[in-house]
């Protein structure tokens, strides 16, 4: 096999032997493959999203919807990435547990359809009412009502790349979307732990005033 640092290395940034299905916050960040800009620009400091920012945002919205315990918490999309931050809440009482941080209400009540999504080794589909995940590790399946349950926090994110990837690559095709090398995202994506409520807190500042620090941010190239 010819050796491929972004493909090899891209689990060595996880934090070894940590359970990213267990209920927390979670820090999250996106960037475009070969960070190029595309989903908008930053005008006096705010950020501008084009169509294709516009949809990266209605995909991001309904991540809560097809997830029935992730909660969107504060996100910003930028011209060639995006932070966000998610929290995993428990399925038996549907609060957060083994956090005393404080989250934001689910505003969302809108309803999505799952269909097939198919991102590199991960592939899950709806049978009935259960949810039949292929990956890697095998083939299991997940009883639930309307919307499957993750595994894990790269469930959702890779869920979110493959569906967004695909929405991208048919505005290419039809209305002259620019073209993206390869992938729409990059293989790898960087995620932290959030533990504190100080901590969640300065995450929350930092993606809020992402635009007006866009010449310092190291993402512009």
């Amino acid at each position: 096999m010819v050796y491929n640092p972004d493909k090899h290395h891209r689990e060595s940034i996880r934090l070894k032997g940590y359970d990213y299905s267990r209920p927390g916050f979670y820090y999250v960040t996106l960037c475009t493959q070969d960070r190029e800009n595309r989903f908008g620009v930053i005008v006096n400091d705010e950020m501008l999203l084009n169509s294709a920012g516009a949809m990266i945002k209605v995909e991001l919205e309904r991540i809560q919807k097809r997830y029935s315990n992730i909660i969107l918490d504060t996100y910003q999309i930028m011209p060639n990435h995006l932070h966000g931050i998610m929290q995993i809440i428990s399925m038996d009482n549907n609060r957060s547990v083994g956090t005393g941080l404080v989250p934001v209400q689910n505003i969302l009540d809108e309803s999505v359809d799952i269909g097939c999504i198919d991102d590199d080794k991960t592939n899950v589909k709806r049978a009935g009412d259960e949810i039949v995940v292929s990956d890697g590790m095998g083939t299991r399946s997940k009883r639930t009502g309307t919307r499957p349950v993750p595994t894990t926090l790269f469930d959702v994110i890779g869920t979110f790349k493959s569906i967004t990837q695909k929405n991208y690559s048919f505005h290419v095709l039809n209305n002259e979307w620019p073209p993206f090398r390869k992938r729409l995202w990059q293989l790898r994506f960087h995620d932290h732990i959030i533990r504190s409520q100080d901590e969640l807190d300065r995450s929350r500042r930092y993606i809020i005033d992402n635009p007006k620090n866009w010449m310092q941010d190291e993402n512009h190239l």
